[in-house]
């Protein structure tokens, strides 16, 4: 019965973990990162060229590598596209696309419509990784701790029988 109440309060705090974390990273990243405060409180909308359309990581999400000028500067960037931007692997090196970046640091850029801007601040698969990571951890400490209270039950009636 108890370990039963200690699983469940496990797979719950696993739960919270899934949930509040990667709000908690954004927020962390948001109050700690001069990119993200740059770019959230003085954004300047331009456009970018497509350099490539691409798939980030293996299985991953459709994203553009694009570049854009900024008083005669020219900086390269990368995102995640999104419901603003459609279909970016339909999208041609050379098409126009909607961007902003921060006035301040103007190398610090997302596509418009980003939930992850700047993409290399805050990476979602940060979370998920951890996630996943401690579910797994997590799984295997459970199976060792359910087959030790097995095998001391077991050991036990026999000692008892004896």
């Amino acid at each position: 019965m108890r370990l039963g109440i200690s699983i469940g309060i496990g797979w719950g705090a696993l739960a919270l973990v899934a949930l509040i974390g990667p709000i908690a990273w954004q927020q962390y990243a948001g109050a700690t990162s001069p990119e993200v405060t740059a770019i959230k409180s003085h954004p300047i909308p331009t456009t970018a060229t497509v350099v490539e359309p691409v798939i980030d990581g293996f299985g991953g999400d459709p994203a553009l590598t694009y570049r854009y000028s900024v008083s005669g500067r020219t900086y390269d960037g990368f995102d995640l596209g999104n419901e603003k931007t459609g279909d970016v692997l339909a999208m041609k090196p050379g098409d126009p696309v909607s961007i902003v970046y921060a006035a301040t640091i103007p190398r610090v850029s997302c596509l418009v419509g980003s939930t992850d801007c700047p993409n290399d601040v805050y990476d979602p698969a940060i979370p998920a990784f951890a996630f996943w990571a401690i579910l797994v951890a997590g799984s295997f400490v459970g199976a060792i701790v359910v087959g030790a209270v097995l095998i001391a039950r077991v050991l036990r009636r026999r000692r008892l029988t004896t």
